[in-house]
């Protein structure tokens, strides 16, 4: 046998956390999944590596907001689908939003933020967070930089 059929043989001795397990079975990350599958063992990361945190703020009414909600929530699926928001949801009291986001770099995130209906309409504003994700509770492990 060559050498890169027992590389390719060899079994993956990493476990998803059921939570991300079932995430790769409803919308697979095809190209993250392989980066990391083809990497060595001592530099396996992900595609994105950065996370950041959108705080979206409300500059009018509810109602004016409402108007662009549908916008809104097509927008934040495709972009939970494409991998690049984690999760979202209201502020509480409702005066805004929050969504957990990881990407290549700040540009993206601002070029995705941009396509926001909310933001396009002009009924919020936002406040870019970027953290390095070092720490997790269990299950979280994904979302950390490198994996070791």
């Amino acid at each position: 046998m060559s050498n890169n059929y027992q590389k390719w043989n060899q079994p993956i001795n990493f476990i998803y956390p059921k939570w991300y397990q079932a995430r790769l079975i409803q919308a697979p990350l095809i190209s993250e999944l392989m980066i990391f599958l083809c990497s060595n063992e001592s530099d396996r990361t992900f595609k994105f590596n950065n996370m950041f945190v959108i705080v979206l703020s409300y500059k009018t009414t509810l109602d004016e907001v409402d108007k662009y909600l549908p916008g809104h929530k097509l927008y934040l699926k495709k972009n939970q689908q494409n991998g690049h928001f984690i999760c979202s949801g209201p502020r509480n009291p409702r005066t805004g939003g929050v969504i957990l986001c990881r990407a290549e770099s700040e540009d993206v995130v601002r070029a995705i933020v941009s396509e926001d209906p909310f933001i396009v309409n002009g009924v919020a504003d936002y406040e870019l967070i970027n953290f390095r994700s070092v720490e997790c509770a269990e299950g979280f492990e994904a979302l950390l930089d490198k994996i070791v």
